[in-house]
C-alpha cells in the first residue's frame, strides 16, 4: 500500500506538554548517559535536557504517523534520516506547544521515503526545529531497510574524538519507556521477526543519543548549552548487545558556529550512523 499523497502539506497539532525535570533526567539515564548536567538536580544552575530528549515531547508526530489517510504500514517503517535544530537548551518547566507535517514523500526503489517536519514552540516562538524521514520498505522481508551507504567523499580530517557505549540487552525497551517509542520492532521480538529482523532492533534516536553524549563529552568538554544541530542517517540497524562506536571530525567554524561530523559503527566495523553533522557554538572546544 503506497502512502497518500494527498496528505502532503496537512498539518498535526499535539497537546501543550511540559518539560518535566524527571523525565529529563530519566531519559539521560535510559540512554547510559550519567552527565551531572542532565542527572544531578543540585547542580549549580540547575540541570537541561540531553539535546535528543525533545523528541519524547513530539506527540504530534506518532498523530501524524498513525493517521490512516496517510497509510505508513508500521510494520515495513524504519527510521531514515533525522535532523535537529536547537535554538537553545530545555530546561525544566519549559512548556511547548507540538506541531506535525507531512513534508513530503518521496519513491525509492525499495520503498518510499515519509518526510515529516515536527517544531515544539516555546512561547510562541520555534524552540526545536526537527526534519524526520521515515523509510517505508516495500516488502516486510529484508532486515536491513536502510538506503544504503553513502558514496566516498573526500578525505575526512583527523579524527578529533570518539566514544564507545555498550548496548545492553534491554536496552530497547528501556529507550521505549523514557522516550514512547514502543513501535513493535522495538519492543515485541515476534513482530520483529515478521518484519525481517532477527530481534527486536534499537530505536535510532538512541544511537543518535549515543553519539551526541560523544560529541558533549569528548569534543565539547561536557557542554551540552552549545549544540545547535544533530544530523546524521541510520543507515543500518543497531541490535541488543551491540557495540556502537563514534567517531568525530572537525569539518570547519564560521560565524561563530563549528561544524563537527561523526559517524558511527558496530563492533563488525559497519556504519550504523553515518552523515553525522553538529553545529556547535564556538570556534574551539
Amino acid at each position: 500500500m503506497a502512502l497518500n499523497r494527498a496528505c502532503i502539506g496537512r498539518g498535526y497539532d499535539g497537546p501543550e506538554v511540559e518539560a518535566a525535570r524527571e523525565d529529563m533526567m530519566a531519559y539521560a539515564r535510559g540512554t547510559q548517559d550519567d552527565h551531572p548536567w542532565y542527572t544531578d538536580p543540585a547542580r549549580p544552575g540547575g540541570i537541561v535536557a540531553p539535546p535528543v530528549f525533545p523528541v519524547r515531547l513530539m506527540q504530534a508526530l506518532g498523530a501524524a504517523m498513525l493517521d490512516p489517510d496517510l497509510g505508513a504500514d508500521l510494520l515495513r517503517l524504519v527510521h531514515g534520516e533525522q535532523d535537529m535544530r536547537f535554538l537553545g537548551p530545555v530546561r525544566p518547566g519549559d512548556v511547548f506547544v507540538p506541531r506535525a507535517e507531512v513534508a513530503g514523500i518521496e519513491d525509492q526503489s525499495s520503498g518510499q521515503l515519509l518526510r515529516l517536519r515536527i517544531v515544539l514552540s516555546r512561547r510562541g516562538q520555534p524552540a526545536v526545529d526537527t526534519l524526520s524521514s521515515m523509510f517505508i520498505r516495500s516488502g516486510a522481508k529484508g532486515s536491513r531497510g536502510e538506503r544504503g551507504p553513502a558514496a566516498d567523499g573526500p578525505p575526512r580530517p583527523p579524527v578529533a574524538f570518539d566514544d564507545t557505549v555498550e548496548v545492553l540487552e534491554d536496552q530497547p525497551w528501556r529507550y521505549a519507556e523514557v522516550s514512547g517509542d514502543h513501535n513493535p520492532i522495538h519492543v515485541d521480538v515476534d513482530w520483529a521477526r515478521r518484519a525481517g529482523f532477527r530481534t527486536v532492533i534499537l530505536q535510532g534516536l538512541c544511537t543518535l543519543a549515543f553519539a551526541s553524549q560523544a560529541v558533549v563529552k569528548d569534543y565539547l568538554g561536557g557542554r551540552p548549552e552549545r549544540v545547535r544541530r544533530l544530523a546524521a542517517r541510520f543507515a543500518r540497524p543497531v541490535f541488543p548487545l551491540d557495540r556502537v562506536t563514534t567517531r568525530g571530525w572537525v569539518l570547519g567554524s564560521a560565524l561563530g558556529v563549528t561544524t563537527v561530523g561523526f559517524e558511527s559503527t558496530n563492533q563488525d566495523g559497519a556504519a550504523v550512523l553515518v552523515n553525522g553533522l553538529a553545529e556547535v557554538l564556538g570556534d574551539t572546544p
